[in-house]
């Protein structure tokens, strides 16, 4: 299992009217995090109230709970098809169900559109994430050009959201993006202050080349020194291969992972198109793509879902009957079947 260093930035504003922010990422103990893998969440809301600080130690609190003391964690070895991503959407959903249910107990009156949320969640080598509001995620993976190697940025959410033509809906989680991570790749979440004050040049120079940690007080001292009035928070996720990244570069030894890159320029195309649809269930594990994230929309969901108890959804996949691969096979059939038939003719003509 592959192991994701993960360090908060966090640089509060001290202006009256600013956003409440929050970064919470899950301490859990090793056997926990091998079973479940680690959550984190990127909060913000913005105007400071009474109301709003009750909301945001409510969401936190509840999405901890609904994930990691889901009665089904304790059920995920003895079944089969039961997957934390299974579980994460589950947890989404109860979420869901609590807060609307929250809201009217308290009789508070919530604009959907003043909160910026992302929950995600990191297991092995497979990132899944919900996102609500203006908050970005980034992907920095390792990019191979003509004979120069260099890192390159990717916003997911853009990707995901540029043909997402459904309205605003009065729920926190409407759908999940999922996917394999590429090989030496890193993430970088943020608000959407963040972005703004900080290049792509800077972002990825300093979380290549940083650990986690190091790196978020590198973007602090950056940031302190542009804007007080500012609210700034993000997440800086680390793959702990990528620690000997300098030492593969400086012995210039070409190895099977440097020959993976290579993949990732020639789909970066098909990725693209991939993250657009959000019809799309499993395309990672079909296409074998080095590089690819797709979306699930629970609003897509149609009655061929196998529905779970308390609503985890598991699509059947979608797969192109004409295929290079399909038809190579049936191709490939239809020739054997020929032969066959041939050899039984010939022999009876022999025979007689």
């Amino acid at each position: 299992m592959i192991n994701y260093k993960i360090a908060p930035i966090s640089i509060k504003s001290s202006k009256k009217n600013a956003s409440l922010s929050e970064v919470f990422i899950a301490q859990v103990d090793q056997e926990k995090e091998n079973l479940a893998g680690k959550l984190f969440i990127l909060l913000e809301i913005e105007n400071k109230n009474t109301n709003n600080i009750k909301i945001i130690n409510f969401l936190l609190n509840k999405i901890y709970q609904n994930y990691y003391q889901s009665d089904k964690l304790i059920l995920r070895e003895k079944v089969y098809n039961l997957k934390p991503e299974h579980i994460f959407e589950a947890s989404l959903t109860k979420t869901n169900k609590q807060f609307n249910h929250f809201l009217e107990s308290e009789k508070i009156k919530f604009d959907f559109k003043n909160i910026n949320l992302t929950v995600g969640l990191i297991f092995d080598n497979e990132l899944f994430f919900a996102n609500k509001g203006k908050n970005q995620v980034f992907l920095i993976h390792y990019h191979h050009e003509a004979k120069e190697k260099k890192y390159k940025i990717v916003n997911i959410t853009k990707q995901t959201q540029k043909n997402d033509t459904e309205k605003e809906t009065e729920d926190l989680f409407s759908n999940v993006v999922n996917g394999k991570i590429p090989p030496l790749s890193h993430f970088f979440i943020s608000n959407e202050a963040l972005p703004e004050y900080l290049s792509h040049k800077q972002i990825i120079e300093t979380i290549t080349t940083l650990p986690p940690l190091s790196a978020a007080e590198q973007f602090k001292n950056i940031l302190s020194q542009i804007n007080y009035y500012i609210t700034f928070s993000g997440i800086i996720i680390k793959s702990s291969k990528t620690s000997n990244l300098q030492n593969q570069k400086s012995s210039q030894r070409q190895t099977p992972q440097h020959e993976s890159m290579e993949g990732i320029s020639k789909t970066e195309n098909i990725t693209e198109q991939i993250l657009s649809s959000s019809k799309v269930f499993s395309i990672t594990s079909f296409f074998k793509l080095p590089f690819s994230l797709f979306t699930r929309n629970k609003k897509n969901r149609n009655n061929n879902s196998i529905v779970l108890k308390d609503q985890i959804y598991s699509e059947k996949k979608t797969f192109n009957f004409f295929s290079k691969t399909k038809i190579i096979i049936i191709l490939k059939n239809s020739l054997i079947l020929l032969i066959n038939a041939l050899s039984y003719f010939l022999n009876i003509f022999k025979n007689k």
